[in-house]
C-alpha cells in the first residue's frame, strides 16, 4: 500500500512554513519551528483535506497583484472570495492584511477553517467564502409508495420506483445496472 503524503515544514524568507502534500505553502508564517512541526503533526494526525487548507496563490495570479498580467484577465480574481468573520464584509485575496504570527492559536483552534488573512476595516480574521455542497439523497422503492412532501433548500431527492412492470417501455422508464426497470422522480428543495 502506497504511503499517504504528509505535510511537512519547510524554512524559507526566515520564517517556518507548513508546506501541503502537493507543496503549497499554507499562508501563515510561524517564527517557531515548534509550532509549524505541531501543525503539520495535527494535520497529518487528522488526515486534513488540503482544500480545507487555505495556501499562496498561484504564480500567476502573484504576477497578476504585482501588475505583471492587466487583473481583467486573470480568470474572476476580481471576485470577493473571503469573508471577514466580525463585521463579516467581503474581500478579494489581495485586500487582506497579512497574519501577524502573535496570538494566532488563540484566535484559530484545531479543527477550524485556517483563515485567509486579516480584515483590513477591524483586523479580524477573515476565511474563504465556504459554497454549499449540493447533496442528493436516494430512494429506491419496491412494492410500496415513496414521496418528498417537504424538501429542504440544496437538498436533491431521487426515488427510483421498481413497480413499473404494468407500464410499457417508454421515455420514462429506465434501466438500472442490473438491467432491473424504474421510474425515476426528483424533488429539489428551493
Amino acid at each position: 500500500m502506497a504511503k499517504r503524503k504528509q505535510y511537512t515544514v519547510k524554512k524559507q524568507e526566515g520564517k517556518f512554513w507548513v508546506v501541503t502534500p502537493s507543496g503549497s505553502r499554507v499562508v501563515v508564517p510561524h517564527s517557531i519551528l515548534a509550532e509549524a512541526r505541531q501543525i503539520a503533526r495535527i494535520f497529518n494526525q487528522t488526515k486534513r483535506d488540503e482544500k480545507t487548507v487555505k495556501t499562496f496563490p498561484s504564480t500567476s495570479v502573484r504576477q497578476s497583484r504585482a501588475g505583471l498580467i492587466p487583473s481583467e484577465e486573470t480568470d474572476g480574481l476580481n471576485a470577493a472570495n473571503n469573508v471577514c468573520q466580525n463585521c463579516r464584509k467581503t474581500y478579494r485575496d489581495d485586500q487582506l492584511e497579512e497574519i501577524g504570527s502573535g496570538g494566532f492559536w488563540e484566535r484559530v483552534q484545531p479543527g477550524d477553517v485556517m483563515p485567509s488573512g486579516e480584515c483590513p476595516d477591524c483586523g479580524s480574521l477573515c476565511t474563504p467564502i465556504q459554497k454549499p455542497i449540493p447533496v442528493t439523497v436516494r430512494l429506491s422503492v419496491i412494492g410500496g409508495v415513496a414521496e418528498a412532501y417537504r424538501v429542504p433548500k440544496g437538498i436533491r431527492v431521487e426515488v427510483r420506483d421498481y413497480d413499473c412492470d404494468a407500464i410499457a417501455d417508454d421515455a420514462d422508464v429506465k434501466r438500472d445496472r442490473k438491467g432491473d426497470r424504474y421510474l425515476l422522480n426528483v424533488w429539489e428543495g428551493k
